[in-house]
């Protein structure tokens, strides 16, 4: 069976992995209304693909920033909200959305942190205001951690839901990225400081999980089938013991550090996607001469571009019913311009 890549924000499908051919949008089904517009989160659950960002609309439907694609199409969350989601996590019946905004459809107590139940909006417990101090959201040991900067005056980096009160709070940096791995490891990144860390429990991290990276994380993804971890951020060696040239991004296997290239640019999105990893790059051109036009995957040993890729940045990518989808600030994929 053939596996398509799709991309959305202006989302736009790609023929199978090997030939990498971007197919246009016809019918605008997939693509923003207007070039200003922005995706910066995609999100899969229950057979519904959310999409977050800056947009008034997408195809023919009103949204404001927040939407989710069912059987077909593409419905509002309510009234939105008036501002970015940066990050959504789906847990105990409830989508748990975090970023800058200023109220979840005008309901008080839902600035930067908020819940939808399927139907309406509600604040996380009786107040969770925190106006852009989140960026990321992840489930572990039962509980939904929450990433970003000053989390509710409760606590500065990570802060975590219980399903009744606000519980591990710790004082760390701003947090970039929060990844659970091999089942038992909850992972925090924060680039812009060098950090990357694992949870020990009781509000305690390692600053040196699996011997560190020499810099910080600013996003990870998981490999689920070889049970790979691929750390991407600001850093050209891995391994503090036995030092591994590897710029920007790298892969653990559970036991060692592998090389992912010397590349300089920054990456800002990863994806598995039909057993290859996917990168959102911030340049066209890598460092090394080669072509990456902003998306690429690994091929085990180098970038490949996916075919002419696109015009801008790909903020986020998101698999969803077989199918890759892309979201960014992009409005040209392959040699299909999307706003006509």
């Amino acid at each position: 069976m053939k596996k398509n890549i799709l991309i959305s924000i202006l989302l736009l499908q790609v023929l199978a992995v090997t030939s990498q051919q971007w197919i246009p949008d016809v019918n605008k089904k997939y693509s923003f209304t207007s070039s200003w517009q922005v995706g910066y989160s995609l999100y899969t659950v229950n057979d519904t693909l959310y999409i977050g960002g800056a947009f008034a609309r997408i195809s023919d439907v009103n949204a404001l920033n927040i939407v989710r694609y069912y059987n077909g199409n593409w419905y509002p969350l309510k009234g939105g909200v008036n501002g970015s989601p940066f990050a959504m996590l789906y847990n105990n019946g409830n989508l748990y959305v975090g970023g800058s905004f200023g109220w979840a459809d005008n309901k008080p107590g839902t600035m930067g942190l908020a819940r939808w139940d399927g139907n309406n909006w509600w604040p996380i417990g009786a107040n969770s205001d925190c106006m852009s101090c989140c960026y990321t959201i992840e489930q572990y040991d039962n509980k939904v951690f929450f990433g970003g900067g000053n989390m509710l005056g409760l606590a500065w980096g990570v802060i975590a839901w219980d399903g009744t009160g606000w519980v591990d709070g710790c004082n760390l940096v701003s947090i970039d990225f929060l990844k659970k791995y091999n089942n038992n490891d909850l992972l925090a990144g924060a680039n812009w400081a060098g950090l990357f860390l694992k949870y020990l429990g009781n509000t305690n991290w390692d600053s040196l999980p699996y011997n560190g990276i020499y810099g910080g994380a600013y996003r990870m993804e998981v490999d689920t089938n070889n049970n790979f971890l691929y750390v991407a951020g600001g850093f050209n060696w891995v391994n503090r013991s036995y030092p591994i040239e590897s710029h920007n991004c790298a892969m653990y296997d559970g036991y060692e550090w592998h090389s992912m290239g010397t590349i300089s640019e920054n990456i800002i999105s990863l994806k598995m996607y039909n057993g290859y990893l996917y990168a959102g790059f911030t340049s066209d051109t890598l460092s090394d001469g080669s072509i990456s036009n902003w998306i690429g995957r690994w091929d085990g040993n180098q970038w490949q571009p996916l075919g002419t890729g696109l015009n801008q940045g790909a903020n986020a990518m998101e698999e969803f019913h077989d199918t890759l989808f892309v979201t960014g600030s992009f409005t040209i994929a392959g040699v299909i311009l999307l706003m006509v």
